[in-house]
């Protein structure tokens, strides 16, 4: 097994919540598309949960939600502290940018980059509700 950190878990749900300490979390909603009522859509209590084991250094997490046309916005960097002997894992629950619009269907990437470099990318086909 490998020191260095590694991406365990990565999901995109309406909530989320750990279990304490029972080592369980609880996940509402867990979405592989999205579908929305109408164009333009903004997302309310969407989250992409990530969860790292972590290794002996710090470490910055951003994701960027990349749209077809190119555009990207990028979230505020969230701190991975370096293990310690009771906590080796870290869960992230982030929010859907405030300005994340969608304009139309069309396919979402979603980065998760780790100190600025990409390390894991998923894609999320996003139509209007049937």
């Amino acid at each position: 097994m490998s020191d260095e950190i590694r991406l365990l878990q990565f999901m995109i749900c309406r909530d989320f919540h750990l279990g304490g300490k029972q080592d369980f979390y609880t996940a509402e909603s867990v979405h592989s598309n999205l579908y929305v009522s109408r164009f333009p859509h903004r997302f309310e209590a969407t989250y992409v949960i990530t969860c790292w084991r972590k290794d002996s250094r710090f470490h910055k997490e951003v994701l960027e939600y990349a749209f077809e046309d190119g555009t990207v916005i990028k979230t505020p960097h969230m701190d991975i502290e370096p293990v310690t002997d009771s906590v080796l894992f870290r869960w992230h629950k982030h929010l859907f940018p405030a300005d994340l619009e969608i304009r139309k269907p069309g396919l979402l990437t979603i980065r998760v980059n780790l100190d600025w470099k990409p390390m894991f990318e998923s894609y999320v086909m996003i139509e209007k509700a049937p």
